[in-house]
């Protein structure tokens, strides 16, 4: 089936971005393979800049969202899978990162401390994120947004809690969800680290302080 066929290959640019995408966050540029070993054999690859990552996120995430389907497809795919719209959603995100990261000359609030009071810091470009137009990236942001909203396929759950419940898994404002089955080899413990506050609980992230201090 040409649809499918063409939904799987959406599929496959879309993690290829997706991937990059962690990884230009995490290490800044990283040796770009946009070819399998077998096409090309050379291992050696450099770093390339940040700016060359991202325009190679930007256009694989750019063709997931053409080749991808609405979820209210029937040739979507299961629950779990990609779909148009979290294409541009993650897009929408994509866009946001780098006008955050090369935006300059404002002032932002950041409330912490032992006094958990409010601090002002002086917001600086991003190392290596200077070549961007941080308007641009936040019009571009916002417009691939629209999008998402109205796309309709999604929406925002009219009671906060509503988000948790099992039998809303996968339903209106949920875009993404990694699938796990009770029962089974395929379960993790994710959610008990990256749950909000909330009337039933705290959620927490760890991590080594090997880790931590990676980050000034």
């Amino acid at each position: 089936d040409p649809v499918i066929k063409d939904r799987i290959l959406g599929e496959a640019y879309f993690f290829r971005g997706w991937a990059y995408f962690q990884l230009v966050q995490l290490y800044g540029g990283v040796p770009l393979r946009l070819k399998s070993l077998s096409a090309d054999p050379n291992t050696n690859v450099p770093r390339s800049s940040v700016a060359e990552v991202y325009a190679a996120i930007v256009e694989d995430l750019t063709k997931a969202e053409t080749m991808l389907l609405p979820a209210s497809d029937p040739k979507s795919g299961e629950a779990g899978r990609v779909n148009r719209y979290v294409a541009k959603g993650i897009l929408a995100k994509v866009y946001l990162t780098m006008g955050s990261g090369s935006l300059s000359g404002v002032s932002i609030k950041v409330r912490g401390g032992n006094d958990n009071n409010y601090y002002t810091h002086a917001k600086t470009v991003v190392t290596d994120y200077e070549g961007f137009n941080s308007l641009e990236c936040f019009t571009k942001a916002r417009d691939k947004a629209q999008e998402v909203i109205t796309g309709n396929e999604y929406s925002l759950f009219t009671e906060w809690k509503d988000i948790w419940k099992k039998e809303n898994r996968n339903k209106v404002e949920h875009m993404w969800e990694l699938q796990s089955l009770a029962g089974t080899d395929f379960t993790n413990d994710l959610h008990s680290y990256f749950n909000a506050r909330s009337v039933f609980g705290i959620g927490a992230v760890w991590m080594s302080n090997n880790h931590y201090q990676d980050y000034e």
